[in-house]
């Protein structure tokens, strides 16, 4: 979690403030949450959000995205941010057509609630030759 806070700073320029999970929250949810996932509960643009992590590398589909989002804001009573290191093209084209937030560190933060959609793309550097070709002149 410590590259999603770096780079949440870089992007927006804000520190993000770590706060404790609500009393009882994390008892709220079903162990295989509890388990399966690493939450950090804090505070962006004076929103209360937490960022939710997938602790195994195996790929989770977007429907199963949907179901837990619904148990984790319930249990935690604020919107949920997903925080993945890679994403597939398919698995991001289907979190933002059912405008699910997540966070890929260093390459993207999408979190429609808060209007947020920053893309890192890659700088493609042009050169320019001294002299024109003999097709060019």
């Amino acid at each position: 979690m410590n590259e999603l806070i770096s780079y949440i700073k870089k992007v927006t320029g804000l520190e993000i403030e770590e706060l404790g999970h609500p009393a009882g929250s994390l008892n709220r949810l079903p162990l295989f949450l509890r388990e399966g996932y690493d939450f950090l509960s804090a505070e962006f643009y004076n929103h209360q959000v937490v960022f939710v992590e997938h602790k195994s590398t195996e790929d989770v589909t977007p429907s199963q995205l949907q179901k837990h989002i619904s148990k984790l804001e319930s249990a935690f009573e604020c919107p949920v941010i997903w925080v993945f290191n890679e994403i597939t093209y398919y698995l991001k084209e289907q979190l933002i057509k059912f405008r699910i937030s997540f966070v890929v560190p260093g390459k993207q933060l999408f979190i429609p609630f808060m209007f947020m959609d920053l893309n890192e793309q890659q700088k493609i550097r042009t050169t320019r030759g001294d002299s024109f070709s003999p097709s060019a002149q």
